[in-house]
């Protein structure tokens, strides 16, 4: 019978035990990556907390739990003593409205200066105004802006402009911005309130600790503040006033047709060819990266390899009948 040497069996048990090792450790990798959470990186945020619910203690005020900012707190002791939906004041409906009107005119000028001045009638004023020039002829556009309440009045009034031949574009556009005007006015509200107890908390604090963690909560709040004041006063202005913009040109005015141009197709030629260098270099990538998880996988195969090779050089120098020939 034909017999293996023993060192065989030994290169297979070390092949695959190192083949079952590499596989344990990437299969613990993958759950560790996936149970543990991430590393935190709030441990100053929440010893400011502590430091400002310390200074509450301090104060005679309630503790708040851990994990809750100083800001959180302020807000609770807010709402002990009155409720937190916070009345406001019946708030107008807010629409902001915006149109485009296209107009071909007689004379450019007057076209404009028509334009002016319903912008001035309708209690507004001109935003922007521009004259450039198509070919040979003069175009204009104009950005006004008018009264909200008397926005379909100052349309009506630039269709029916004196020297109008044909009207191109005519557009108008509305948003109701109403609920999310009042949403941010109540979150501005319940943040002053915030902020005068998180002040309150600072004229009775006695640490320098709790004097500066309180003070940046405080300055938290106080930006959170203007950020929404600043959106609060833009969708108030918005809504306040419409905005529309005016497009003049001349009667007669020629529209050429595009012709080919040298510059414009090596621009569009060298964009696809960047566009596809992009992807052929994004498709390079993801295949190194994957390789990555392939090498430890590679390198066991490679010493199999290794170790059967050796064995199969190890018979190929022994005869059938076992035990080299002696010659007489």
């Amino acid at each position: 019978m034909r017999r293996f040497p023993r060192f065989r069996f030994r290169s297979r048990r070390l092949a695959f035990a190192l083949l079952g090792g590499v596989a344990l450790l990437v299969v613990a990798a993958i759950i560790v990556a996936a149970v543990l959470p991430p590393g935190s990186s709030d441990g100053g945020r929440e010893q400011a907390a502590s430091r400002a619910s310390l200074a509450a203690s301090d104060a005679g005020g309630a503790v708040p739990a851990p994990g809750v900012s100083a800001q959180n707190a302020a807000a609770g002791g807010a709402s002990s003593g009155q409720s937190s939906d916070l009345a406001l004041p019946d708030t107008a409906q807010q629409v902001i409205k915006t149109g485009t009107i296209g107009l071909t005119v007689k004379d450019l000028d007057s076209g404009m200066a028509q334009v002016r001045a319903i912008a001035l009638q309708y209690g507004g004023g001109v935003l922007q105004s521009n004259v450039s020039r198509a070919g040979d002829a003069r175009v204009g556009d104009l950005t006004i802006q008018v009264d909200s309440k008397q926005f379909d009045a100052a349309m009506a009034a630039l269709r029916q402009v004196n020297g109008v031949v044909q009207v191109t574009a005519d557009r108008t556009t509305s948003q109701d911005v109403t609920a999310e005007y009042v949403d941010v006015q109540a979150q501005i509200e319940n943040l002053k309130a915030s902020a005068t107890q998180l002040r309150a908390l600072m004229d009775r604090a006695t640490s320098t600790t709790d004097i500066l963690a309180i003070q940046r909560e405080l300055s938290t709040v106080q930006g959170q503040i203007d950020r929404l004041q600043a959106r609060a006063n833009y969708l108030q202005q918005h809504a306040a006033m419409s905005t529309i913009a005016v497009h003049l040109e001349p009667q007669g005015l020629p529209t050429a047709a595009p012709g080919w141009r040298f510059a414009e197709v090596v621009a569009r030629a060298w964009a696809r060819s960047l566009a596809v260098f992009q992807g052929v270099a994004t498709v390079l990538i993801n295949v190194a990266i994957f390789a990555l998880w392939l090498l430890p996988f590679a390198a066991v195969a490679w010493l199999l390899w290794r170790f059967f090779r050796r064995g199969g050089a190890g018979q190929a120098g022994t005869p059938a009948g076992g035990s080299p020939a002696v010659g007489s």
